[in-house]
């Protein structure tokens, strides 16, 4: 995949952060497979990472307007560990 150039980032979020839709969408659609692979790679298993992937997205989207996102990918990154690492926590 190749990697998003930051000012497009930026721009994006601030689209998403004005509550648009498809900003949200391009930014989904451009991260979900390789944040899927990196919740797979911890879990090992297929539900728990597709769970986990739309928790993070959901959150992104829902957070739009308190959130100062530098380096989404980075972002996602994280917030897919912190995800796994709760629910982990809680088992």
């Amino acid at each position: 995949m190749t990697e998003m150039d930051i000012d497009k980032e930026k721009e994006l979020m601030d689209r998403i952060a004005a509550d648009d839709h498809q900003a949200f969408t391009q930014i989904y659609e451009h991260y979900w497979k390789s944040m899927l692979l990196i919740a797979w790679g911890h879990t090992k298993d297929k539900t728990l990472a597709e769970d986990v992937v739309h928790e993070v997205f959901m959150r992104l989207w829902t957070n739009r307007n308190n959130r100062q996102i530098q380096n989404i990918k980075a972002f996602l990154q994280t917030a897919i560990k912190y995800s796994l690492f709760a629910h982990y926590r809680k088992e």
